[in-house]
């Protein structure tokens, strides 16, 4: 049981007539052999895959996680100018493409944003300060009037150390009042 293979050869004057048989056994364990090598082959041309997207996806995915995090802690600092977060701490990518460009992108938005909230934290001080002096600008003369004009009374009242405590309280006051704009006046300066 096998395959016979034949062929007529010639020598000179001699003719041959060759048979050669080859086993099923023999033909079916090489088909075997070579479709083991096969299934062999492509397990490892698949795994190899398998190990070369995960690293490309790693790749990208891992600066891309990065970012992630040097943005989720950005909103946990808020966008203080003095904020500690940088980014260098955070992604280390060198590449010049477009997760490269995401990030630096992303990091100077963020110091935008932080100059901006800067800048409107400044204006808003100066818009508070302004508006105090406005005020105070207000209420100085109508203060004035009615303190003079309680003195006026007191003395008309004949008492007269009242007077003159609420003149001296009002000189204190005015001498801190013109302190050139110092917020914070020392006890000495009093």
């Amino acid at each position: 049981s096998g395959i016979a293979f034949v062929g007529d050869a010639q020598l000179e004057d001699l003719n041959f007539h060759l048979v050669q048989m080859i086993s099923y056994d023999d033909i079916f364990s090489e088909a075997n052999q070579v479709f083991t090598n096969n299934i062999l082959l492509i397990i490892f041309a698949f795994l190899f895959s398998c190990l070369l997207i995960t690293s490309l996806v790693h790749q990208v995915s891992q600066p891309l996680h990065d970012l992630d995090s040097y943005v989720t802690a950005m909103e946990k600092q808020g966008l203080h100018p003095d904020s500690p977060c940088r980014l260098e701490d955070y992604v280390y990518y060198d590449r010049d493409d477009e997760i490269g460009h995401l990030a630096i992108h992303t990091e100077q938005s963020f110091l935008a944003l932080q100059e901006m909230f800067s800048r409107q934290e400044n204006l808003n001080q100066a818009y508070r300060t302004a508006e105090a002096k406005m005020l105070q600008a207000q209420i100085n003369p109508h203060f004035l009037y009615n303190t003079l004009d309680s003195i006026v009374w007191m003395i008309t009242g004949e008492r007269y150390k009242e007077a003159v405590f609420m003149t001296t309280q009002l000189g204190s006051l005015f001498r801190v009042s013109l302190s050139r704009g110092k917020t914070i006046i020392s006890i000495e300066d009093r």
